[in-house]
């Protein structure tokens, strides 16, 4: 894998023990690994790569041609829906963890933009 798939948008995302997915950070390993981390779950439990419903994604094999990798999960779980007591809760609980997703990838794309500012 190229190190720059870190720089370019290379986004996985962590699972904790809640089965929750959310936005995480990349870091070059070895020449065929990376460390993955995200602030908003503290016990890893899975990562996934590219994974939905149309997966795409940068990351690309080291060497010549630099084929693309393909979606990856480590998980084998069919996650439960949370229970909820009610609609209104699933709710709350839902604006709150997108917020908290959605302020994650904003400072990851401040620090791949600052990356590259640095790289100029």
């Amino acid at each position: 894998m190229r190190a720059d798939f870190l720089q370019i948008g290379f986004r996985p995302f962590l699972a904790g023990g809640d089965g929750h997915f959310y936005p995480a950070q990349a870091k070059l390993h070895t020449t065929n690994s990376c460390r993955v981390w995200s602030e908003l779950v503290e016990e890893p439990v899975a990562v996934r790569y590219a994974w939905g419903t149309v997966p795409s994604g940068p990351l690309v094999t080291a060497g010549s041609p630099g084929l693309p990798v393909a979606p990856f999960r480590t998980d084998r779980e069919v996650w439960p829906d949370a229970g909820f007591e009610n609609s209104n809760d699933q709710r709350a609980y839902v604006k709150t963890q997108r917020n908290r997703a959605e302020a994650q990838i904003r400072k990851g794309k401040e620090m791949e933009a600052k990356q590259v500012l640095e790289q100029k």
